[in-house]
Formats: C-alpha cells, sequence, structure tokens
C-alpha cells in the first residue's frame, strides 16, 4: 500500500516528505512523491507552449531529485511527475492510480512557521478529496526513525462523532500508537459586568466536560473491539480566549498527530473541512489529519 505526497514543481518544501515518511514508517506502508505539472492543451499548442510545459516538468523533476536527501532509507519511495489540469486534479488522481489510503500535503510557506498554513491547493483538497489528507505544519521536521507515538481525536458533541472515533482508533491501532480525545472549549475574555453570562458559559462548558467523558466510554468500546487494541489515554478539555490558547494548554508531544472530522454537510466519503475544523487546524501545532464523512477509505497498514 503506498500513500501519496504532493510536492511542489518549483518549491522544495520538506514538510511532507517528513511527516509522509513518519506516517509510512508506523503504519509499514511505502510512499511515491508526486509533482503534478499543467496538462498539454487539448487544441493546438504553440511553440512557446510547449517550450514551458517542457520547462515546468523539468523543474519538477529537478525539484524531486533534490528531495531525495531526505528521502527515507528505511522506507521504500519513489517520485513522479504527472500532468493535469490543475494540481489538485492531478494528487487526487494519483491517489486512485496508486490506491492511496491517504495524501499527505505540507504547509502554505505564508503560514506561521510551527502551525498548519493552508494553501490553495491544500483548501480545495480538504474540500475534496476521497481519501484522508495528512497535513503538516510548516517547518515540520523528524527524525530518521521517528514513528506516530499519539492519535487525538479533536471531539465535538454530534450523532456523527461516534463514526470518527471508530476511524481515529482504528489509525491509532494500525501505526501501533495511542489514541486519546481532545475537545476545545474557546471563551472570550468579557467585561466584569458579564457575570451572569460568564456562568451560564461555565455551565455550557461543564457540560462539555461531562459529554467528553461519555465519548471517551465510547472510545473505550470501539478500542476493545480491535486486535490488539492502542492505549487509550485519559481525555483533555482545551480551554482559552482564542482558539490558538486552547490549542497552546493541551499537552503536545513530537509523534502527535491530531485527526480532526469532515463537515456534517459534506458528501459522503469525501473530505470537507468545516468551519470548527479549520480553526482546530489552522492554530494546531501538530500534523493533522482530515477524514472523509463515513463511507469514505481510512488509513491501514493493511
Amino acid at each position: 500500500m503506498t500513500i501519496v505526497v504532493g510536492s511542489s514543481p518549483t518549491h522544495q518544501t520538506r514538510d511532507s516528505i517528513h511527516l509522509a515518511a513518519t506516517l509510512a514508517r508506523s503504519a509499514g506502508t511505502d510512499l511515491v512523491v508526486v509533482a503534478v505539472v499543467p496538462a498539454p492543451w487539448r487544441g493546438r499548442a504553440s511553440q512557446v507552449d510547449r517550450d514551458y510545459r517542457s520547462y515546468l516538468t523539468d523543474r519538477a523533476r529537478e525539484s524531486l531529485a533534490a528531495l531525495s536527501g531526505d528521502l527515507p532509507e528505511d522506507v521504500s519511495c519513489r517520485t513522479v511527475v504527472r500532468e493535469s489540469a490543475s494540481v489538485s486534479e492531478g494528487l487526487v488522481a494519483a491517489v486512485r492510480e496508486f490506491d492511496a489510503p491517504m495524501l499527505v500535503l505540507g504547509s502554505s510557506t505564508m503560514g506561521l512557521l510551527g502551525r498548519v498554513g493552508l494553501g490553495s491547493v491544500t483548501e480545495r483538497l480538504l474540500h475534496s478529496s476521497p481519501v484522508p489528507v495528512a497535513v503538516a505544519p510548516r517547518g515540520f521536521t523528524a527524525a530518521a526513525d521517528k514513528r506516530i507515538t499519539r492519535v487525538s481525536i479533536a471531539y465535538a458533541v454530534g450523532p456523527d462523532e461516534s463514526a470518527l472515533i471508530t476511524t481515529a482508533a482504528e489509525v491509532a491501532h494500525d501505526v501501533g500508537a495511542s489514541v486519546r480525545l481532545v475537545t476545545f472549549a474557546v471563551r472570550p475574555s468579557a467585561p466584569i459586568t458579564s457575570g451572569v453570562g460568564l456562568r451560564v458559559e461555565d455551565d455550557v462548558i461543564d457540560t462539555w466536560a461531562e459529554d467528553l467523558q461519555e465519548a471517551a466510554r465510547v472510545l473505550r468500546d470501539r478500542v476493545s473491539r480491535l486486535a490488539g487494541p492502542p492505549v487509550q489515554e485519559e481525555p483533555v478539555l482545551g480551554r482559552g480566549e482564542t482558539w490558538a490558547r486552547a490549542l497552546e494548554v493541551v499537552p503536545w508531544g513530537r509523534g502527535d498527530v491530531l485527526v480532526v472530522g469532515s463537515s456534517r454537510t459534506a458528501r459522503t466519503a469525501r473530505v470537507f473541512l468545516g468551519g470548527t475544523a479549520s480553526k482546530i487546524a489552522r492554530h494546531s501545532p501538530v500534523p493533522v489529519i482530515v477524514v472523509p464523512r463515513p463511507g469514505g477509505r481510512v488509513a491501514s497498514a493493511g
């Protein structure tokens, strides 16, 4: 089984390579690094068009060759150049070509260092991919022997969350990691005169904490059904005045990934990053994996 890694044909970013190598090493899969260049015009192309496409193809091959030093020696890995009308379409086609269980992307070079930055291609794929999409924070690096050690599930109260819990538990099982639930309570600071409102919000957050404990029981049930079940850690509630602070107060480790579900309005078997999930992803200090609505495929050691 092969994990597909998207690589820019003109920018040598290594975030995605390091994350993909860690995921592949943990799951026992191999990698294919894909650079997408424009497909030929359907009509009669001019010599200038042909020369430009040839230039981009050469740049893509040079970029992939330059990444060779970052490719893991202990994971089977190859590089390919594919043509497509758009980068997002080309990567989805590569996922289908290689029957990949996951697509791995890097962060935008305009994003904050150490945080997930969503560029235009990543945004499109986070609203259309048929398989889970993993995004590395900008500047993400991992040691040559690094593995995923913990899978955190971004939990929100709702009727579809049991499917997310099951999917994430299976991911943790496949990569040999522990698993935990995390949820986030964002409450902006309020003036002193709004004490009644704050007490109401405190009651809501207390209810969330109770729901989180109930979800933890659901997770224990799902985990117990797996052969060689992963270790389940205590759930965590991150509170803060901003999304950034709410995620910062949660203890994170170097081998962590955060699994986020797709919007309930998404098409079945497609990734679709909703508003809350987008806020979580953009402030995450660890790699984020966005999984499709129930009916899609999940990463597996196969």
